[in-house]
């Protein structure tokens, strides 16, 4: 072949070449809306809940300016790569909303007008070691003038990722704050003292929550229906309810409306009138059938004791510490963690609290949210408090076997009402009146009950479950303080921050409820660590090996040796066994050479092969399928 034919051989080739790549971007781009996630824990695909959210967009679009410093963070790489998977999620959101969403990238360089808007906009900013500011956060506008932020992206809430940004656009698009109504029984808000006949302030906990949500007090625990304008409802202490009240609640949950249940087999916070009569030792509250409709089993005759988690308290003012098992500091390893409304807690303080569990074939799905270690007893309430002091139920305490137990749950799904024949007849009419005349009033009024009556949730249920009301008294999680006339409150533990957490995610939709937690972007090569971990576990058994033949030809060494004290000769024998020695040593280091380069060897052969999936598999196969959709395409307009 002369040089001309090398020449149009090549020239021919370079034009196959560049008509194969045309071809192949020309078939991409007419499918430019067809997205594959191929990751596996689907990274790129926005959940069901989430798409709902964005599909209930109506109005003016919503404006998301997400604030980067990309040139700042040229050397900081896992920032950079936890940067990317942001701003696709974002673009994700844009994609999905068809419209509602615009999305805005700003690079705040330093001293420039974008760092004052960012500054300006509260978002929390990162100094660098050249002094300047890392900006790594999201702000959210509507066409109201209201406005959301995430201050920074937490690389440690990644898992978080979709729920952090799907609240955000949530909160953007309600018209007006819920209202969050509150029906208790024990005095956390305002309220005279029965014991010292003085007026004492509402709990730092209703004063916290009053900041971020719309508290509405329901007075009167004798309700029959539950008001309109209430979006999500907080019972405290269910203690002897009337039916009536059951009833409101059952049927305000089957209605679509979310609830926040405190219950609690011993309320130590119960300092009513009633609760101070000699004898009187009944502080359970539960909401009976109710959860048993629910699919919820629930005992308010038992009290969780705790081993492990019992907080060190002295049995006399200066006396020794002992573990308190009934008053508990539930730490991370019994909080859920792949449950938003329970992830970043450290230490949650509770108190003769009880235990809930799931049914069997119950129609709703049982998520425990807290749990107790497995250290655990349960004991009867009666017993519990005719105990002298803490140290006699600890030295009664034996661990039953069956821990953990759930304290707090989600409880979701479909549901039955717990009164099947409707609202409960009211037995007793007080006054006397016309039999004829109350019979037919009756009647009217059952007829009006039983066309609204709800047999079945519209839609799945979302209730929260603690059983436990002594979390949300100050003594338990906060010190208030004097500091130069003002109240300060000055938190050392998590009770306040779980339950705003829960109120945030209850307060959004159902579809933001269920927004699931997703993987992480930065994933181990799991392979590669499997190869590590065997050849550092053929080095340790090689040096094992290798420390024993050292100590045994030492300890010949020794032997022919003979006595210590005389100096150290060594004989023919000894040097032979030295020599041995030696030569030993040097097969075993090599033999720890050839581990290390057989792991090496296989290590770059994965990378290869990776590499080459990485580089071809995954664009040829996008051609092939781009191919595919244009015969189609071709087909259908034959057709």
């Amino acid at each position: 072949m002369d040089y001309k034919q090398k020449n149009l051989l090549s020239g021919f080739g370079l034009l196959v070449t560049a008509a194969v790549l045309f071809v192949g971007v020309m078939l991409l781009s007419t499918i430019k809306n067809v997205r594959l996630d191929l990751t596996e824990d689907k990274l790129y695909t926005l959940s069901d809940g989430t798409k709902n959210i964005l599909n209930d967009l109506d109005g003016e679009p919503i404006l998301l300016s997400f604030f980067y410093s990309d040139k700042l963070s040229e050397n900081i790489p896992a920032l950079r790569a936890y940067a990317r998977r942001v701003e696709e999620m974002l673009l994700e959101y844009e994609l999905q909303s068809d419209g509602q969403i615009v999305l805005n990238i700003v690079d705040p360089e330093p001293f420039s007008e974008d760092e004052d808007i960012a500054a300006n906009f509260g978002l929390q900013g990162v100094p660098t070691s050249n002094d300047d500011t890392i900006y790594f956060g999201l702000v959210g506008q509507n066409a109201t003038g209201s406005k959301e932020i995430i201050e920074f992206f937490n690389p440690q809430r990644e898992e978080f990722l979709e729920y952090d940004i799907s609240q955000l656009v949530y909160r953007l698009d309600q018209e007006k704050s819920l209202v969050v109504g509150v029906l208790s029984s024990l005095p956390i808000f305002q309220h005279v003292n029965y014991q010292t006949r003085q007026t004492e302030p509402p709990k730092v906990i209703i004063e916290q929550l009053r900041q971020l949500f719309d508290i509405k007090r329901v007075y009167d625990p004798s309700i029959e229906k539950v008001d309109e304008d209430i979006d999500l409802l907080v019972l405290v202490h269910p203690h002897l309810w009337p039916q009536s009240t059951l009833y409101a609640i059952d049927q305000f949950v089957l209605g679509g409306g979310r609830l926040l249940v405190f219950m609690d087999p011993n309320a130590e916070l119960d300092v009513s009138e009633g609760a101070m009569f000699q004898g009187f030792r009944d502080k359970s509250s539960s909401l009976e059938q109710l959860l048993d409709a629910w699919g919820v089993d629930y005992d308010p005759k038992k009290i969780l004791t705790d081993y492990k988690f019992a907080h060190g308290i002295p049995v006399t003012r200066y006396g020794q510490a002992l573990p308190h098992i009934g008053i508990l500091g539930i730490t991370e390893q019994g909080f859920n963690r792949e449950e938003t409304m329970v992830s970043g807690m450290d230490m949650v303080n509770i108190a003769t609290a009880g235990v809930l569990a799931p049914q069997q074939d119950a129609s709703t799905t049982f998520t425990p949210l807290m749990r107790s270690s497995d250290q655990v007893q349960l004991v009867d309430s009666e017993i519990y408090n005719q105990a002298s002091d803490h140290s006699q139920l600890l030295r009664n305490f034996a661990a039953d076997g069956n821990g953990p137990y759930t304290i707090a749950a989600f409880v979701r799904g479909p549901a039955s009402s717990a009164f099947p024949d409707g609202k409960p007849v009211i037995e007793e009419l007080d006054g006397e009146a016309d039999s004829v005349s109350v019979q037919q009033d009756q009647e009217a009024v059952e007829d009006e009950v039983v066309a609204e009556h709800l047999t079945e949730s519209q839609q799945d249920i979302a209730v929260v479950l603690f059983a436990d009301t002594d979390l949300l008294d100050d003594r338990m999680w906060v010190d208030v303080q004097e500091f130069y006339g003002q109240q300060v409150a000055v938190p050392w533990a998590s009770n306040s921050d779980l339950v705003v957490n829960v109120l945030e995610q209850l307060s959004g939709s159902v579809d933001l409820i269920n927004v699931r937690s997703r993987g992480t972007y930065n994933r181990p090569f799991e392979k590669v660590a499997e190869l590590e971990r065997q050849a550092s576990e053929q080095f340790r058994a090689e040096e094992e090996r290798l420390m024993a033949r050292l100590e045994e030809t030492e300890s010949r060494l020794m032997e022919l040796s003979g006595n210590e004290e005389q100096p150290f000769e060594l004989t023919p024998e000894q040097e032979a066994e030295v020599e041995k020695f030696q030569q030993e040593r040097l097969q075993i280091r090599k033999k720890l050479r050839d581990v290390q380069h057989q792991l090496n060897k296989d290590i770059e052969q994965l990378g290869t092969r990776l590499k080459i999936i990485n580089t071809a598999a995954i664009p040829l196969l996008l051609v092939v399928f781009a191919v595919v959709m244009a015969l189609v395409r071709s087909k259908r307009r034959k057709n």
